[in-house]
């Protein structure tokens, strides 16, 4: 199983938001020529590569920490299931719950979207088959649906760049240490604790 090394998981971050940043800018170009289907489905594509995004952030700590599975990475690295899986899960941690039971719930919806979403994005770019009838693309995928996936894409991208910027531009992740991310891992589960508290 190929291994990577941290330079080549901290660079690959990089140009993973590069990519879908591009993917972004070429769906609304082709928003702009009335391509709806297209338009929704390279971003759906580019929400995909973000969560391609955060496998390498993962890899990151996971590396570092000396607990990485390359195996279980290449994986899910090739899945567009897990990656979309990543954004849909990730966005429903950063919701936190009021009860243990909405955990639960939150994460069910997140797989139950992610699914969804996944048949979306077929829709937008193959001629499918519903009602005894083969339909376009373009008959599924409408202008407000399009504009609707480049917003959301938009707010995926914002949000880690947003990280980037704040976090991880001031912060070299090529020479984090296993006791640096430890000790980030136990002052993030305080915040938590606290957050959970007020």
């Amino acid at each position: 199983m190929r291994k990577l090394s941290l330079k080549q998981l901290v660079c690959a971050r990089l140009k993973i938001l590069e990519n879908a940043s591009d993917l972004i800018r070429d769906a609304d170009c082709l928003f702009e020529e009335g391509r709806w289907a297209r338009s929704a489905f390279l971003s759906h594509i580019a929400i995909e590569e973000l969560g391609k995004y955060l496998m390498i952030m993962g890899a990151i700590v996971n590396h570092i920490s000396k607990q990485i599975d390359w195996k279980k990475f290449w994986k899910r690295f090739v899945s567009h299931r897990s990656k979309t899986q990543n954004i849909f899960f990730f966005d429903a941690a950063l919701s936190p719950p009021e009860e243990d039971e909405e955990i639960l719930r939150d994460f069910e919806k997140a797989e139950s979207d992610s699914a969804k979403f996944q048949k979306e994005k077929l829709s937008s770019l193959y001629v499918d088959f519903r009602n005894d009838q083969f339909i376009l693309p373009m008959d599924v995928v409408n202008e407000d649906t399009a504009k609707r996936a480049i917003e959301n894409a938009k707010a995926v991208l914002d949000f880690f760049q947003n990280g980037e910027n704040l976090v991880f531009s001031k912060v070299d992740l090529g020479k984090l240490t296993a006791d640096t991310v430890a000790r980030i891992e136990e002052e993030v589960k305080k915040l938590s604790t606290k957050l959970k508290e007020a």
